[in-house]
């Protein structure tokens, strides 16, 4: 299942942003209410759930937060910038927009069916 059609994905690109965060920065905390993800372009990020760091870093080309941005609701877990991070932000609205569905339920269900992962 393709959830982004090729016009899509060159829509998206041009709706990100770029977001630069210092060493030692929460980018993301548990609990907060956001719509986007981000992908990692530089730098290294842990997780933290519960308290607990999960092991291993996220480094280039990993993401982290597309739960909320396709789901909406509450960050599950806090991402702190162990270096300083550059990443690729973007929107629910930018995302669905760039589907050229405004069916938000609907690219929900094409996603989980993709990444079977979101489900949780």
């Amino acid at each position: 299942i393709d959830v982004l059609p090729p016009y899509g994905l060159e829509r998206l690109a041009q709706a990100t942003t770029w977001t630069e965060r210092p060493a030692g920065d929460d980018v993301t905390v548990v609990g907060a209410v956001e719509d986007q993800m981000y992908i990692v372009e530089s730098g290294e990020l842990s997780v933290w759930v519960a308290g607990e760091r999960r092991p291993g870093v996220l480094g280039p080309g990993r993401w982290f937060g597309e739960v909320a941005m396709l789901r909406g609701g509450a960050r599950t877990a806090t991402v702190v910038a162990e270096t300083d991070v550059r990443l690729l932000t973007i929107t629910r609205e930018d995302f669905l927009h760039s589907a050229g569905n405004d069916d938000r339920e609907e690219l929900v269900l094409h996603a989980t069916a993709a990444y079977p992962d979101l489900r949780s």
